[in-house]
């Protein structure tokens, strides 16, 4: 990143709340926390399989086959043969890893903070039809123990976004693949420098609710995959994409944040719900003004 670039990072983020803070156990607690208490919903009312917002591409109509189409692409960019080992950075309940093994015969492991994650996806690979069967362990994605170069892929869908230093997610990453390995992330990304003030608003809710610690400019991603070593960077713009699942997410939390609302106020329920709620409101509109990217990143090591 050059200095220009890195100083207006550094003035957006200090003005718009998009720096992390706290320490690095701390956030990591604070993300393990919220997927331990909030999964059950997303579970009943978005998918079974995944937390991810799906790509509803011409002729999708339902929401699972939207999620089907983020594995899809995931299997696809990375183009390993049968019997690659491939790592689920952040795997959440495990559909993705699922699929990958059972579809594409990968070597799967998926890692996850969440105890809750952790016992869902392990409830779906008993179901896995995979000769096989993809693993799942808590591990950090930051400091994960594996050895270097163990894998040939790793993906991180809607993860890569809860790392306190994005950089260090990608230094792990990038130790972890052998050499001509390749690194796929899906996930939202700033496209703005400055906020407005209802942007600044609609963001600061977005990463409290969801347990941000902030998220990275397209740019300074970019920069970062370049400046680790990776090559062959290639960047897709899939905002049209999950806006349909934007708008249902506003569409039921505007249902649910009057429900919960004033309990969560009185302390009668976790505030944590109603963060969550304003969050989903404020998603939508942070997608559709453009002032959040939906983006896939596809780098090779080496």
């Amino acid at each position: 990143m050059s200095v220009g670039l890195r100083d207006m990072w550094l003035d957006a983020t200090s003005e718009h709340g998009g720096a992390s803070n706290g320490t690095a156990d701390a956030v990591r607690q604070r993300v393990a926390t919220y997927y331990d208490r909030m999964q059950v919903f997303y579970s009943w009312f978005w998918s079974r399989t995944g937390v991810h917002y799906g790509f509803w591409e011409r002729g999708t109509w339902r929401r699972a086959e939207a999620v089907r189409n983020m594995d899809r692409l995931a299997a696809a960019e990375l183009a390993l043969p049968p019997g690659a080992r491939v790592l689920d950075a952040g795997c959440g309940v495990g559909g993705t890893s699922v699929y990958l093994a059972e579809q594409h015969d990968l070597d799967v492991v998926g890692i996850t903070i969440s105890e809750v994650q952790l016992r869902r996806a392990r409830q779906l690979a008993a179901g896995c039809r995979a000769a096989v069967l993809p693993r799942f362990l808590i591990r950090d994605y930051l400091c994960t123990g594996f050895e270097t170069g163990a894998f040939d892929g790793v993906i991180a869908i809607e993860s890569a976004c809860y790392a306190q230093s994005k950089m260090a997610f990608l230094s792990e990453a990038f130790r972890l693949l052998r050499p001509g390995g390749r690194l796929v992330v899906m996930d939202g990304f700033r496209r703005k420098w400055r906020l407005t003030r209802r942007e600044r608003l609609d963001f600061e809710r977005f990463t409290r609710g969801l347990a941000l610690s902030g998220l990275a400019h397209v740019d300074e991603f970019t920069a970062y995959l370049r400046g680790i070593g990776f090559g062959d960077i290639r960047y897709a713009d899939k905002r049209s994409a999950i806006l349909p699942s934007a708008v249902i997410m506003e569409a039921m939390t505007r249902v649910g944040v009057p429900l919960v609302g004033p309990a969560c106020r009185l302390g009668i329920l976790p505030r944590l719900w109603l963060d969550h709620g304003l969050a989903g409101v404020s998603q939508r509109r942070l997608f559709q003004s453009g002032t959040l990217a939906y983006g896939v990143f596809v780098a090779t090591k080496g």
